[in-house]
Formats: C-alpha cells, structure tokens, sequence
C-alpha cells in the first residue's frame, strides 16, 4: 500500500478513537519510527509524521533516536512546534546493530544539546521522556541509567533556558 493509502487507512482506523479522545479530552499523537520498523508504521521519519499529523489534525510524538540524523531535523521541529505533543529523547551509540539499544542520554552520538536547543526555539514546552531500553540500559542497570540520564537533560535543560 502507498502512503497516501496507508495515511487514508490510519485516518479511517482511528475514527473511532478520535471520537473517544474528543469525549475524553485527550489529544492524540503519532510517533513515527525508523526504516527499519516497517512492520509497525508506514511513517518512518519525523519529517512525515509531522505530515501524517497536519493531515490527520492530531500531534505528533518525535521519537529523537529515531530522528536525529535526518536531513534538516531543525526546520521540521519549527514547521511542526504546532502539532509537537510528546518528545522520547534517549541517545545511540553510532556502530550498533541492535535494536533496539538506547544509551544514556550523553553517552552517545546524538546531538541532544543541539536538539533540545531547537525544541526550545520552536517553542516546545512539553513532556520529555527518557527511553531507556535495551542491552547497554540493562547492563549498567536502571537505577544508574535512570539517575544519569535525568542529570544530564537537567544540564540540557537549564542550559537551553539560560
């Protein structure tokens, strides 16, 4: 199926839930995935989630190990701040080929200061989630990971404010 038919199946499977939602109160957001996972979703790239979400008028979850190589990853975040509901932010270890395997935030290659910092810009004021799963997570154990990685994106964070 094409994307534009897959898009048009998505809208149509989720109708019932938007109605749900609507009643609820609650919004609902698409999380995109990576190439790799075309067993779970045909949006692949934050790019087109955030055009999945503009045409579905719901938000989108950016899904930072899933995003961040990708071409011009800041002017997507601005051109989507207005459909940004969620952001999972963990870090990748480049030369892995597991998946998945997060890393603490600050142990990998992902340019999270520089990513954070355009959250900001865009106006992003939303949940951060730690992702923290995988072998390298359950190797050190949670407990560290968990207390590392929050100590790490509160620098990010105070950083990106100041």
């Amino acid at each position: 199926m094409g994307w534009d038919d897959a898009l048009g199946a998505l809208e149509a499977a989720i109708a019932p839930v938007r109605e749900r939602a609507e009643e609820a109160r609650v919004g609902l957001a698409l999380e995109h995935t990576g190439p790799l996972r075309l067993d779970l979703s045909f949006v692949t790239s934050l790019r087109d989630g955030v055009d999945a979400a503009e045409a579905l008028d719901i938000g989108v979850c950016v899904e930072v190990n899933s995003c961040f190589a990708e071409r011009s990853l800041e002017e997507t975040l601005r051109r989507g701040k207005d459909r940004l509901r969620h952001v999972q932010v963990s870090d990748f270890v480049i030369g892995s080929l597991c998946t998945p395997d997060r890393a603490v935030p600050g142990d990998g290659d992902i340019p999270l200061a520089a990513i954070v910092a355009w959250l900001d810009a865009a106006g992003y004021r939303g949940a951060l989630e730690l992702e923290l799963v995988g072998p390298r997570i359950e190797s050190e154990g949670y407990e560290s990971s968990i207390r590392r990685s929050i100590a790490y994106l509160d620098g990010l964070l105070l950083t990106s404010v100041s």
